[in-house]
């Protein structure tokens, strides 16, 4: 009966320590998300970086940020709450693309952009983006969508010549 007892009591103290670090993993990774969206660096701010704290207080950053300064910046916010150990900063430097300039559209922004005008009823928009991007082989949705953006755009016009 005591032996029972015993390992009821060692298992009851067993899961609330669980529970207890369970939550300081919690208050911790909330504190550096919480630092890292109050950032001053604008990089950090608006960078998408996940954050994983360890049983041992150890935070690991993974994501991507736009220069090595908001890297270094990131480190320092999260080793600087209550409670880190160590950061394991995983976090990678990723150049923006350059401007678009004259470069051709691809024809899956195309696509993207003809289905916002077909959303928005900007049908000879739609057509448009749907007839350029049908130049690529590969694309084989852009004649379909083309097709579909023809008939709601003759629906359109009979439903309006209907009306008059």
């Amino acid at each position: 009966m005591m032996i029972g007892l015993a390992l009821a009591v060692m298992l009851i103290a067993g899961v609330g320590y669980l529970k207890y670090r369970s939550m300081q993993r919690l208050r911790i990774q909330n504190a550096v998300m919480q630092s890292l969206q109050s950032a001053t660096a604008g990089g950090v701010r608006s960078a998408h970086i996940s954050v994983s704290v360890s049983d041992i207080g150890e935070v690991i950053l993974d994501g991507n940020v736009p220069s090595s300064g908001d890297s270094s910046a990131a480190q320092e916010l999260a080793a600087a709450v209550p409670g880190v150990s160590h950061v394991n900063n995983r976090l990678q430097v990723v150049q923006p693309p350059p401007p678009a300039g004259n470069q051709p559209e691809s024809s899956d922004a195309l696509v993207n952009k003809g289905m916002e005008f077909l959303d928005a009823g900007e049908y000879p928009s739609a057509i448009d983006c749907f007839t350029r991007a049908a130049g690529d082989p590969n694309n084989k949705s852009a004649k379909e969508l083309l097709d579909l953006a023809r008939r709601a755009q003759e629906t359109e016009e009979k439903l309006l010549k209907n009306r008059r």
